[in-house]
């Protein structure tokens, strides 16, 4: 199905909710929604837009074609990016999180996000990168690769910073402090059993903060844990706060 991308000068600061993560209704962070709750800008020259399965509308490689990203998993496993290419329903193969990364060794995790979070007019793509598991229990490193638009669809770009962080096995897209940037949304490991879901806030220049912030401190009075995160309490409409439903 081909959609026309329809912008509202203005989304109802109710729609820009906490949600903790890219893919549902917990806790994530996905800044984009600005103070007023306007939508991100063009990407790539085109509206984006979020179709009625949920799927994200929009120019991943800045060829000036829709391109199609979904995420059944709505935790960032199964993220794929299917380009436009003109020919049958308008887009070509559907790409893996995997690979979009490139090499990578095949016991490895890779998880994917794909918004603009540094609000430049192009999306980014986030992936996470963690080894294969150890026999200890404490969580393993992790790696986020911070690849700024456009991308190609072999997944490379011309800027790509990366840095260190705890494993995660679930990200999202959402919208934590209700700026111009999406955030991100990691459900984390601490050891012992234990997951928090934790927001990199988006920023310009530098896409994503480094440091992450627990999600409670937005999503729940006064900051506080109260017990400790699941996975399905990842935001499941992160990028609702940023873009407008498309229209067929």
């Amino acid at each position: 199905m081909t959609y026309s991308y329809a912008r509202t000068g203005v989304l109802a600061a109710g729609a820009a909710l906490a949600l903790l993560c890219a893919c549902g209704g917990g806790p994530a962070g996905a800044p984009g929604g600005g103070a007023a709750g306007s939508p991100t800008r063009p990407a790539g020259g085109r509206g984006d837009c979020v179709t009625p399965t949920g799927d994200q509308s929009t120019d991943v490689d800045g060829d000036g074609r829709a391109d199609r990203v979904s995420d059944p998993s709505g935790s960032g496993r199964r993220l794929t990016v299917s380009f436009g290419d003109g020919s049958g329903d308008g887009h070509g193969t559907p790409v893996t999180a995997r690979e979009l990364a490139g090499r990578v060794p095949a016991r490895h995790d890779v998880l994917a996000a794909v918004a603009d979070f540094d609000d430049d007019g192009h999306v980014d793509l986030v992936l996470v990168v963690t080894p294969s598991s150890t026999p200890m229990d404490d969580p393993r490193n992790a790696e986020v690769r911070l690849r700024f638009g456009p991308v190609s669809p072999a997944g490379r770009a011309d800027r790509e910073e990366r840095f260190p962080l705890f494993e995660a096995s679930g990200v999202a897209v959402a919208d934590y402090d209700h700026d111009d940037f999406p955030d991100l949304a990691l459900y984390q490991y601490w050891g012992e059993g234990y997951h928090q879901i934790v927001a990199l806030p988006g920023e310009r220049g530098s896409g994503l903060g480094r440091e992450p912030v627990p999600a409670s401190r937005y999503t729940r009075p006064g900051g506080e844990q109260e017990g400790w995160d699941r996975l399905e309490d990842l935001p499941r409409s992160g990028l609702s706060a940023f873009l407008a439903p498309c229209v067929s």
